[in-house]
């Protein structure tokens, strides 16, 4: 059984989580979401627009992420909304770690 989203995010493993998990009877991420991390991952300059492209974009005075969290249910929408700030998900080099994943698969 995988441990928490909350204490892998605050262990700095979940990108080793859903990496390792990938395409188990313990998978962290759906195919969906998957396809969703993957596109940010190997596109990050465009995570605005992958946010608005979902409904995921917060109002300027929202937390980062809540519309993910709250409204979408998306552990990958999370991690883009809230990368980079004091509440990312991701440390860089989780980000850095599932870039290179990403790059070395072809189509999920």
């Amino acid at each position: 059984m995988a441990p928490s989203v909350r204490d892998m995010i605050a262990s700095h493993t979940l990108a080793s989580e859903i990496i390792t998990r990938h395409d188990t009877d313990d998978s962290i991420l759906d195919h969906s979401e998957m396809n969703l991390l993957r596109r940010w991952c190997l596109d990050p300059e465009y995570a605005r627009d992958i946010l608005e492209e979902r409904g995921m974009q917060d109002a300027t005075d929202t937390a980062p992420g809540a519309l993910a969290n709250e409204a979408h249910g998306s552990l990958a929408g999370y991690c883009i909304a809230t990368y980079g700030t004091e509440h990312s998900a991701l440390t860089a080099d989780e980000f850095r770690r599932l870039q290179l994943y990403f790059k070395g698969q072809g189509t999920l």
